[in-house]
């Protein structure tokens, strides 16, 4: 192998390391209160839509229970009001009436996720 060979084979494989890039990272949101740092979560994507952890509620004081025997339904007390989420739901329920999500809820693993709007539009 001649030299200038060597060194075009050299740069070829220089300029495609140098394109990859560096893996994606996923979406983190944090929860303040004022200057206070009190929770974060990772953004799911599993199911097109960005979505959280239900337990990122408790982050803010809520009470956050599974119902027994309710096929993973969670109940959360926050801010006075009652909220029932059952998994695969386009709707959650608040104080006992049906409120609209942008989004199905859903489980991955142990963990019920809801639609990353729903922390924007009922907070």
């Amino acid at each position: 192998m001649t030299p200038a060979r060597g060194f075009r084979i050299a740069l070829c494989l220089g300029s495609l390391l140098a394109g990859t890039g560096l893996p994606a990272r996923a979406q983190v949101v944090r929860v303040t209160a004022g200057y206070w740092h009190v929770g974060s979560a990772e953004v799911s994507h599993a199911r097109g839509y960005p979505a959280l952890p239900l337990t990122l509620l408790a982050a803010l004081g809520a009470d956050v229970e599974e119902i027994k025997g309710s096929g993973g339904a969670l109940l959360a007390r926050l801010f006075g009001d009652t909220l029932r989420f059952d998994p695969d739901r386009d709707v959650f329920e608040l104080n006992g009436r049906p409120e609209p999500l942008d989004g199905r809820t859903y489980r991955v693993r142990v963990v019920l996720y809801v639609p990353q709007s729903f922390f924007i539009n009922w907070l």
